[in-house]
């Protein structure tokens, strides 16, 4: 039960399913940097994917040479979550009448 409370905790914050999302439509592996075009300011885009990882969402892999570059990738659960968030989001942003099939509503 704790898991998932965490979990709703985190994606209640917006910029978590911002990451989640924006990343799902990435083809590489992204760098944390390559994020900073949506959330320009690092400390909550940095809070934002700290909450991801301990939630067991996202992984992070910290290469330090040449230079630190943190490369983030889905964990198996964060992938699900990802793919489940990237329809919701093509829902809402094409025609929601092809999504969902409408009821007929009897008027009496």
């Amino acid at each position: 039960m704790a898991d998932e409370i965490q979990i709703a905790n985190v994606l209640s914050d917006k910029n978590a399913m911002l990451v989640l999302t924006y990343m799902s439509y990435m083809n590489d592996r992204p760098k944390l940097s390559d994020l900073d075009n949506i959330i320009t300011n690092f400390h909550i885009l940095d809070a934002a994917v700290k909450s991801l990882v301990c939630a067991g969402l996202l992984k992070t892999d910290v290469i330090t040479k040449p230079r630190k570059t943190t490369y983030l990738e889905y964990t198996e659960k964060g992938r699900l979550v990802s793919h489940l968030l990237q329809q919701v989001n093509e829902i809402c942003v094409h025609d929601i009448e092809t999504a969902i099939p409408p009821r007929k509503v009897q008027i009496i």
